[in-house]
C-alpha cells in the first residue's frame, strides 16, 4: 500500500504480508491475497481498507511476466538487499544488486531463505519500489522516456484509469524524492488456520500507521 504527497514529495510504502489472515468481505477470514480469487482488484481495495482504514484509490495489478517487462524497459533496478540468497535464476548479495527483470522477480517473491519469511519478502517489495522509482526517475529524464514507460506500464498492467488520468498520476510519482519514502511493514505473528500456515496480524498497528 503506497501513499505520496505529491506537494511535498514526500511518501510512505506500507508492506502487507500476503498470508495475513484477515477478514475478506462477504466471504469471512482467508488470507488476504485470496480476496484476488474471490473478487478481483475490488474486493482486494475492500479487504486491504477493512485491514489498514485506509481505501485505495487505485489499484494496479500485473503478472509475474509483466512485473519482469516492466523492469526490463527500464534497462534494470539497481535494489538492495538486507540479506543474501540465491535461486537457480538469480544470485543476490546482501547490499547493491543490479537486477534484470527475471532477477528482480526472484528478490520480491523470496521468502523461504529470508529469516523473516514473509515479512522479510514484504520488506523486499517495499524496497523495491523505492529504488525502481529511483531508476524511473532517470529513465524519465530522456527525451520520451516518460513515455516509453507509460506504454509498458499500460501494456503489463491491469488498470481502469484513462490516459490522461494516468499520466498525471505518474508524472506526481515521479516528484517524489526516494530518500523521503518512508517504508514499513505490518509485523504479527505466525500460525496456523485450517491447517494453512497464516500471518496473524497486529490490526492496532495497522490502524495506528
Amino acid at each position: 500500500l503506497v501513499g505520496f504527497n505529491a506537494q511535498t514529495g514526500h511518501a510512505t510504502v506500507i508492506g502487507i504480508p500476503r498470508d495475513s489472515y484477515v477478514n475478506i468481505p462477504g466471504f469471512g477470514r482467508d488470507k488476504i491475497n485470496a480476496s484476488m480469487v474471490y473478487g478481483g482488484p475490488q474486493l482486494t481495495a475492500k479487504a486491504v481498507a477493512g485491514m489498514m482504514g485506509i481505501a485505495p484509490d487505485y489499484v494496479f495489478t500485473t503478472s509475474f511476466w509483466g512485473f519482469s517487462r516492466m523492469v526490463w524497459t527500464m534497462g534494470g533496478v539497481r535494489v538492495w538487499s538486507r540479506h543474501s540468497f540465491s535461486e537457480k535464476l538469480a544470485k543476490i548479495r546482501r547490499g547493491w544488486n543490479q537486477v534484470n527483470g527475471v532477477e528482480a522477480l526472484v528478490f520480491v517473491r523470496q521468502r523461504k531463505q529470508l529469516p523473516g519469511g514473509d515479512f522479510d519478502r514484504s520488506y523486499n517489495q517495499g524496497r523495491f519500489l523505492i529504488d525502481g522509482l529511483r531508476q524511473a526517475r532517470s529513465v524519465a529524464q530522456d527525451t520520451g522516456g516518460l513515455e516509453h514507460i507509460l506504454y509498458t506500464f499500460t501494456k503489463q498492467t491491469d488498470i481502469d484509469v484513462g490516459p490522461i488520468e494516468l499520466y498525471r498520476l505518474a508524472r506526481s510519482v515521479l516528484k517524489i524524492e526516494p530518500a523521503k519514502v518512508k517504508q514499513c511493514v505490518i509485523n504479527g505473528h505466525t500460525g496456523y488456520a485450517g491447517g494453512a500456515s497464516v500471518v496473524y496480524p497486529n490490526l492496532s498497528q495497522a490502524h495506528s500507521i
